[in-house]
């Protein structure tokens, strides 16, 4: 399914194979799969923390998230919510001055194709 995280903020009815579903349930039913998809490598008591990004992450989208996460009940007590460029910025500050010294340039491809760039 495209797009169930804008879905879920219009927190309309979603149509799969003919049955109607709650956007907000079918984005934590994914939560829970992803999380489950790490366990091999690391066990769910072992999460300290996790964030979402979002292409822009707005007040709303940040709730819809929350209320998704919150119905895990996994046991992970922080989270976070960030657009895709808080997440990056986060990211470069946690390396080394020299990766940080060459500057840093974000990507990001759209679902129409085009590319922005952003140099932070």
């Amino acid at each position: 399914m495209r797009a169930l995280l804008q879905k879920a903020c219009s927190d309309k009815p979603v149509r799969v194979e003919g049955e109607e579903y709650n956007a907000g349930s079918l984005l934590a039913l994914f939560l829970r799969r992803c999380l489950a998809m790490l366990e091999p490598e690391i066990a769910p008591e072992q999460i300290a923390a996790l964030v979402f990004t979002a292409p822009g992450m707005d007040y709303s989208t940040e709730q819809v998230l929350l209320r998704a996460f919150a119905r895990l009940d996994c046991g992970v007590q922080q989270v976070f919510c960030e657009s895709h460029q808080e997440s990056f910025f986060s990211y470069m500050l946690m390396q080394d001055a020299e990766q940080r010294r060459a500057g840093m340039l974000l990507c990001e491809y759209g679902d129409d194709g085009e590319v922005s760039f952003s140099t932070l």
